[in-house]
């Protein structure tokens, strides 16, 4: 099986009727892959940004209804017509924000079943006006999606909150210029090359790293808990074999 893939450019999976109820089909793990306008440098990093930009699904969707009380606090995002909204728990970097930013990205499926994000909330008394952008789908496969255990997610997560650091140009130059594959593990040290992994890890961020961060910290923590089997670094090379400090 082909490891997760965040690359921009790369085909998502294909959607199934279902995207009209996306509580049956986004979990912890899941990436919304935003594409975002190529004349729009200065907000590189950001939703809508130059380059585009992805945010790591940490929740299931919650469905807000129309006429309910909440839909009406959030009429200002909420699209003429539509019967109901998506509230999705994500973190992501970004350059608008500090640190690993947290919060509840509202998302449209319009008739022709297309996501279309159009508002963020930080915290349930804030409302962030977003110009509406198509989202892609990016559904981690099947076999993963069957090891999610929601206290080592809230671990991975809380590890990732106390090193988090500010989105950063220099890792957004290194991703341009040098690539992120994993490459010769048969012919390395596999002590030392855990390490190297672990290490891109401390390095600031842009989005694609919080990622690459939270699925290879699950999988090591998820292969500590094994009985026997596969090692931490053999479901890194598996799964994620690319670098977090110039992974696109």
């Amino acid at each position: 099986m082909a490891p997760l893939d965040v690359s921009v450019g790369r085909r998502p999976l294909a959607i199934s009727d279902d995207v009209e109820f996306l509580d049956r089909l986004l979990g912890p793990g899941d990436v919304l892959t935003v594409r975002g306008d190529s004349q729009r440098l200065l907000d590189i990093g950001a939703t809508g940004g130059c380059f585009g930009h992805v945010v790591l699904v940490v929740g299931r969707p919650r469905c807000i209804s129309a006429g309910s009380d909440e839909a009406h606090k959030l009429e200002a995002v909420f699209p003429l017509g539509a019967d109901r909204l998506w509230s999705v728990p994500i973190v992501e970097s970004t350059s608008t924000e500090e640190g690993l930013h947290q919060a509840e990205l509202l998302l449209h499926v319009d008739s022709s079943r297309r996501v279309i994000v159009v508002g963020e909330q930080p915290n349930p008394d804030e409302l962030t006006t977003i110009e509406p952008e198509f989202v892609e789908l990016w559904l981690c496969p099947a076999e993963l999606r069957s090891q999610i255990r929601p206290d080592l997610c809230e671990l991975v997560l809380a590890d990732m909150k106390a090193h988090e650091a500010n989105w950063s140009f220099c890792t957004a130059a290194r991703a341009f210029l040098q690539d992120a594959l994993i490459r010769d593990a048969n012919n390395r040290d596999h002590a030392s090359l855990l390490r190297e992994v672990q290490d891109c890890w401390l390095t600031a961020p842009i989005c694609t790293s919080i990622v690459i961060i939270f699925w290879q910290r699950y999988l090591c923590n998820l292969a500590g808990l094994a009985r026997k089997g596969e090692s931490p670094l053999d479901l890194v090379l598996r799964w994620m074999p690319v670098k977090a400090d110039r992974g696109l």
